[in-house]
């Protein structure tokens, strides 16, 4: 059974991997609001949704598919280093693909893809991304930590000079951001291309590829589907309210608050391997360990939901420029959203291993209409508000959906109070505090900190076994040996 230290541990190396590229973005966040006017800042936002669906489709979920069937060619290197240089092979064919189809989103869109240049640049981010996730799952797999840092470090750095240099380069600044993000990263994956283990073998294996369809297709369209329920209300506004320097202040509220999903990223990229590990050799008290994890899961997860809250909350203080004071009224809620997303996660595992894909896209249909029709209906009436409350709506239908079906495929006896009370706690605590906040004019230190202590004596209470099992361990190791 794996103990909090060790669970801990893998999750601050992973977490600190997965927020590594993404921190880039933070930092360039800072240059964003001082030198984008909000305008400039919606649309580059704008562009930056769209690589999100360009990548879910590019990547093939690929990451996914090494993770899932790295445990069954990994004993045939040849067939292993053929299925990395297929998946390589596709990503770039379905990239040129993808251009030819985005193309007439110039005609439109053009209110957002004012050239057709922005729409090539977009679907190569989009490249990037997918072969970043792609080294980053074989590198996990082939439990190469030190190439995993070096790589992704490597590209959290070209993200950032890429940017600077294209400013020099360009004259449009949205271009100039695009275009040189893309050079430099380029470069650093190609450059890591050479120092995988597994050589890669660049020719097509279709029948490889037709071995993962089953897998992965259902992803990719529920990872379009997704983005519909998360993302594309940003669109909707956009069409219907011609206001960007609204639109920015959700925008910057929104980037802040994802901190969250890179950590729970960082946590599946451990629990996940994990699981399918667990689950493929079911040794004696494998369920005990599925279950100890996923209670773990729950833990980490509120904990890094609580440092996005305040931590959004500083960087809108004392790091952004003042003009998006605002945006720190959409902060609690949005946290509130991923919190129903960490309990989705947990129950998507089983789904995920099992090949029951298919049913992701018919559960994220339903919230996709649910997300388009609540914003269309709301916002002339409560404008960004519609946003937040579209994506909440959308959040509740997948997991209590995912909740639902995961139980009738691998009915495992969770700890509720762990996996449900205290996720749904949190939850009520941020809407409560931000109604606090928008309707009185209270510090939202004194708040979010009020939220801590209590979700904190709930953990206490609910964890306090393993917590101080924890503690006498490093008491015994590092205080009684000394």
């Amino acid at each position: 059974m794996i103990s909090i230290k060790i669970f801990f541990k893998q999750t601050v190396f992973y977490t600190f991997i997965q927020v590594l590229p993404a921190l880039a973005g933070f930092i360039l966040l800072k240059i964003y609001s001082d030198v984008l006017s909000k305008d400039e800042y919606a649309i580059l936002n704008l562009l930056n949704t769209y690589s999100v669906l360009f990548f879910s489709i590019i990547s093939l979920s690929s990451d996914s598919i090494v993770t899932r069937f790295y445990y069954t060619f990994k004993n045939n290197r040849k067939l292993l280093s053929d299925l990395y240089g297929s998946i390589a092979i596709g990503l770039v064919v379905v990239s040129a693909i993808m251009i030819l189809i985005a193309f007439p989103f110039h005609y439109v869109l053009n209110h957002i893809f004012s050239s057709p240049t922005l729409i090539i640049l977009v679907v190569l981010w989009a490249l990037n991304l997918s072969f970043i996730k792609f080294f980053q799952s074989i590198f996990r797999v082939e439990r190469n930590n030190t190439m995993l840092l070096w790589f992704s470090i490597s590209t959290f750095v070209g993200q950032i000079l890429g940017v600077i240099i294209g400013f020099y380069i360009f004259e449009n600044k949205t271009i100039a951001i695009l275009a040189g993000r893309f050079i430099l990263v380029i470069l650093v994956i190609i450059l890591f291309q050479f120092l995988i283990k597994n050589k890669f073998t660049f020719r097509l294996r279709l029948n490889l590829l037709k071995e993962t369809l089953p897998f992965f297709y259902p992803i990719i369209i529920y990872n379009i589907l997704y983005w519909i329920s998360s993302q594309f209300d940003q669109t909707v506004f956009k069409i219907m309210i011609e206001d960007n320097s609204q639109l920015a202040i959700y925008a910057m509220a929104f980037n802040l608050t994802v901190v969250n999903e890179f950590i729970l990223n960082a946590i599946n990229a451990h629990i996940v391997p994990e699981f399918n590990e667990l689950m493929t050799e079911r040794k004696e008290g494998y369920l005990e360990s599925i279950k100890t994890n996923a209670h773990l899961f729950i833990l980490i997860s509120l904990t890094g939901v609580i440092f996005t809250l305040i931590f959004s909350q500083i960087l809108l203080d004392v790091y952004i420029n003042p003009i998006y004071t605002d945006s720190a009224l959409f902060i609690g809620l949005l946290c509130a959203s991923y919190v129903l997303r960490l309990i989705y996660s947990v129950y998507s595992i089983p789904i995920y291993f099992f090949n029951k894909t298919l049913i992701l896209p018919i559960i994220f249909t339903g919230s996709a209409i649910v997300n388009i029709t609540c914003n269309v209906l709301l916002i002339p009436r409560i404008g960004l508000w519609s946003l937040v409350l579209s994506l909440f709506l959308a959040r509740i239908i997948q997991t209590v959906a995912i909740a639902i079906i995961s139980h009738r495929i691998f009915p495992i006896k969770y700890n509720y109070t762990k996996m449900l009370t205290l996720p749904l706690l949190l939850v009520i605590l941020l809407a409560i505090g931000t109604w606090i906040r928008s309707n009185y004019n209270i510090n939202y230190y004194y708040i979010w900190a009020s939220v801590s202590a209590i979700l904190g004596l709930a953990i206490w209470f609910s964890f306090q076994t393993q917590i101080k099992d924890t503690i006498n361990t490093l008491k015994n190791k590092y205080l009684l040996k000394s």
